[in-house]
């Protein structure tokens, strides 16, 4: 508490001595009392025509008040002339440098003010400002390296399915292979099983028409004998003995 009072008696000492100086070399900060002693008439009367209101709106938008009447023309005319003195100028020379002086020494002053009171926490402002950077920093790392090692595990993940679909791949074209070897075998069984059983049908209707063949042969060799029999007149004992016979051959047959 101590340095900042002693700082602020030494700031309040070191303005009011800086600013005088500069009163004293470059001050007043209105016209001086030199000027004002040879042309304090002329310069009330200047004062005077650029407060005037109608002299205000003609320096504004002069080419919107084109007639003008005697007092304003009065007024131009001598503000032209007034300003154009050499003194005049000097004068407002003068005042323009007073004014940026004391416009930088006044923001110099405020700067050290501020630097010298506000050093400390403003020194904590930025050091903790610095430290929630540092913090943001860090988490960005850490969220960086934790979505680096997710983008990582993914593209394992996505080499393993790569992996695995190449093995159901291959797994789908050898059960498709087999799918195949089997109906190819399934299709061959029932080719020999159609061949087998045309096969057989074929013997049993050749079978059947032989016999039938026989039968009719059988019955074709009965009839001739039997007329032969009847026509060589054989007794009734031989016809009794052939019809015998034929009938015995054709239960065998």
């Amino acid at each position: 508490m101590a340095n900042i009072k002693r700082f602020l008696i030494l700031y309040v000492v070191g303005y009011m001595i800086i600013a005088t100086g500069i009163n004293m070399i470059f001050g007043p900060p209105s016209m001086s009392a030199e000027y004002l002693a040879e042309y304090k008439g002329d310069h009330d009367f200047y004062l005077e025509a650029t407060k005037n209101s109608e002299y205000k709106r003609w320096k504004q938008r002069p080419d919107l008040i084109a007639d003008t009447d005697g007092k304003l023309q009065n007024y131009i005319v001598f503000v032209d002339e007034y300003e154009a003195r050499e003194a005049f100028q000097e004068e407002e020379d003068r005042l323009h440098i007073y004014t940026l002086l004391f416009e930088f020494f006044n923001a110099g002053m405020v700067v050290v003010l501020v630097g010298a009171l506000a050093k400390g926490p403003v020194v904590k402002l930025v050091d903790g400002m610095i430290a929630s950077m540092r913090e943001t920093l860090d988490e960005t790392a850490t969220v960086c390296a934790t979505a680096a090692e997710r983008l990582d595990a993914a593209e394992h993940k996505i080499a393993g399915l790569d992996e695995d679909l190449a093995g159901y791949a291959e797994l789908v074209k050898e059960r498709i292979e087999h799918i195949r070897r089997d109906a190819a075998l399934l299709t061959g069984q029932s080719l020999s099983r159609f061949n087998k059983e045309v096969e057989n049908r074929k013997h049993n209707e050749e079978t059947k028409a032989r016999q039938q063949l026989k039968e009719i042969a059988v019955d074709a060799a009965i009839a001739q004998l039997l007329e032969k029999f009847k026509s060589n007149g054989c007794d009734e004992h031989n016809q009794a003995l052939v019809a015998q016979f034929v009938a015995e051959l054709e239960k065998s047959s």
